[in-house]
């Protein structure tokens, strides 16, 4: 519901990735659903390279951390 939620996420997350998320930063976006709700979605930033995405997803899938790769927009 709000950024400082979102960054609280992260900071869990990067806790319990054994090191995988630690050259990266949070990407906290707005995002409107269908429903027309509106949320802060939480994204791993700064991986431009699709198969790296993959690479890191995986890692984090095989430690049960959810992960989905995803196209964004940059700001």
């Amino acid at each position: 519901p709000n950024t400082d939620i979102a960054e609280q996420g992260w900071r869990t997350l990067k806790k319990r990735s054994k090191g995988i998320l630690d050259p990266y930063e949070p990407l906290i976006k707005l995002v409107t659903l269908a429903n027309h709700k509106t949320l802060f979605r939480l994204y791993i930033g700064g991986i431009e390279d699709s198969a790296i995405a993959h690479t890191v997803c995986h890692d984090l899938q095989e430690i049960n951390i959810d992960c989905l790769v995803l196209k964004t927009m940059r700001d």
